[in-house]
């Protein structure tokens, strides 16, 4: 599973201009985007790579040991410093914004100590669910996937 998302772009003679690309970025993960560029001397041939943890929906497909979770989730990354309660809680919103569907499960590299197996979170005002909190060694670490 990747914890990047991003893209490459190519140009012969000139920079790539990475304003023209920065739409594709998903607005979750706007404030982490990372760009690198290289040259090819001799031949002008300029790359530029676009770079964000991902904070969006992606398909999981064949991916999982044992089929645990497939089809769309939220892959979100977890900052340093941030609190995984409130990152889970905006990773199962997006889950129901993008995806019309109550979220059920978080999956986690490594559950925190004292971490109670279930988390309410509020949807909308009328929508509150309780996920059930998994911990798997498939989960990229510093991630939640919500499904």
């Amino acid at each position: 599973m990747c914890a990047y998302e991003g893209g490459e772009m190519r140009t012969d003679g000139k920079p790539v201009n990475v304003d023209n690309w920065a739409e594709l970025v998903p607005g979750d993960a706007i404030d982490d985007v990372t760009v690198k560029r290289q040259v090819e001397d001799g031949l002008g041939v300029h790359h530029a790579w676009i770079l964000w943890h991902a904070r969006e929906v992606v398909v999981l497909d064949g991916e999982i040991p044992d089929n645990a979770v497939h089809g769309e989730v939220v892959l979100w990354w977890v900052a340093p410093g941030e609190r995984l309660s409130w990152n889970i809680d905006l990773a199962a919103t997006l889950y129901w914004l993008k995806l019309g569907e109550s979220p059920r499960e978080v999956f986690i590299r490594k559950l925190p100590a004292n971490c109670p197996c279930e988390l309410e979170v509020q949807l909308s005002n009328k929508l509150r669910v309780s996920l059930a909190l998994k911990e798997v060694l498939w989960a990229p670490t510093r991630f939640v996937v919500v499904a």
